[in-house]
């Protein structure tokens, strides 16, 4: 490469390519029921691996980029030549879920397949100067006339998915507090593909805020697992008093220069 870019990936395969033939709405269930993305395939490569949840759960799932959304597929249905019904989980790797419109591009790729584009220069809110570079041009040494990708680095990719299962006391629904009893919290991380602490990747946390019922912050805690016990002395001292509250779970990654939040969960907690 020339002086000014350095090669950081090269991909091992080629997406599928194909166009959305039917709107798909935000609406739909993050697993999906039945609607389907039905897509039109366009390539040189229209034959897809069966699919089972687990493997859409699992290591290697199917992936489908659509937009700024990502599905991972469960099950899919040949509708006619080279036209597929995709049923699929959204929102996948902390992708937010959107509408799609008929006519978007869909591409469909293993997770395995994707080129991991990554530089220990990239950091949330720079700009990276990218080129996508034929392979004839890599062996070569010269990227060419290639023009170059403005890429707004938003640090999406490190930001988790909401804490699921937020429960006071094993109870999830208006659950409460008294005198005669500690207060345990617990919470869940959902799947994300992998371990949070493998070596190379940030630390995780939760951030704990406690608010009162008009949303003004009471206090603030980081919690390193998924459970924490607040003795009724401590949870009171810590609000103020004996009060109704919402407890907001997020989970935290933090950098150098940097912090980064999930969406919050939220419980209501009464006191009795």
């Amino acid at each position: 490469m020339s002086d000014s870019f350095e090669m950081i990936a090269t991909p091992r395969a080629f997406a599928l390519h194909g166009l959305l033939q039917v709107d798909f709405a935000a609406a739909v269930q993050v697993i999906d029921p039945g609607v389907g993305l039905v897509v039109q395939l366009d390539g040189v490569d229209f034959s897809l691996d069966e699919q089972t949840p687990s493997d859409a759960m699992g290591d290697n799932p199917l992936l489908v980029f659509i937009d700024d959304e990502i599905f991972a597929v469960f099950a899919w249905t040949l509708l006619g030549n080279n036209l597929y019904q995709l049923l699929t989980i959204r929102g996948r790797y902390a992708s937010e879920v959107q509408d799609h419109a008929a006519g978007a591009d869909v591409f469909i790729v293993n997770k395995s397949n994707l080129a991991l584009v990554q530089h220990p220069q990239f950091a949330p809110n720079n700009v990276a100067e990218l080129k996508a570079v034929p392979i004839s041009l890599q062996r070569s040494g010269d990227p060419g006339d290639v023009a170059p990708v403005n890429l707004a680095l938003a640090g999406r990719a490190l930001a988790l998915p909401a804490p699921i299962n937020l429960m006071a006391n094993a109870v999830s629904q208006n659950p409460s507090y008294h005198a005669s009893a500690d207060v345990v919290f617990t919470w869940d991380q959902t799947e994300l593909g992998g371990d949070w602490e493998q070596p190379g990747l940030l630390a995780v946390d939760t951030l704990l805020t406690f608010l009162d019922t008009d949303a003004n912050v009471l206090g603030v805690a980081s919690v390193s697992g998924l459970t924490v016990t607040y003795t009724y002395a401590a949870l009171t001292g810590l609000l103020g008093g004996a009060i109704d509250f919402v407890l907001q779970a997020q989970f935290r990654t933090t950098g150098p220069w940097f912090e980064l939040l999930s969406d919050p969960a939220q419980l209501l907690v009464t006191h009795e």
